[in-house]
């Protein structure tokens, strides 16, 4: 994983990571994103030279989003065919802002590590990285 380029609102660098716990958390990230993104296209546009290029790495956002903030969100931005977890470390480290979501969903999966099972899990290795 290469380093993040220099910190510049100009750098291709995301401006929020949202983290969150897939299995319970899915409809409460994807309402967020929905509501930044359009939000950041109508009341709450990003300044100018505020915006920067778009992080290399990551999907293309869609079509007449080019100006909404750049939220990483693993659904939108993980390219298919390339390592994910390297995706969303690169994500972690090119974002501005780190938003973990906690909820008691995120929390229990954290609870039951320690066990017998030998896993990694991806959202203490977020907050970790965070």
């Amino acid at each position: 994983i290469a380093p993040p380029p220099p910190f510049s609102l100009r750098g291709e660098l995301f401006h929020l990571f949202l983290s969150y716990r897939v299995r319970s958390d899915a409809h409460v990230v994807a309402e967020l994103y929905e509501l930044v993104v359009s939000g950041s296209l109508k009341d709450k546009r990003i300044p100018p030279g505020g915006h920067g290029r778009w992080p290399g790495f990551a999907n293309e956002p869609p079509r007449g989003f080019g100006k909404a903030a750049k939220v990483f969100w693993d659904k939108k931005c993980l390219q298919d065919g390339r390592d994910w977890e390297a995706g969303f470390v690169r994500g972690l480290a090119c974002s501005m802002v780190f938003v973990p979501i906690f909820t008691r969903g995120a929390i229990e999966g954290l609870l039951s590590l320690g066990g017998a099972q030998d896993r990694v899990d991806n959202i203490l290795l977020e907050w970790l990285l965070a």
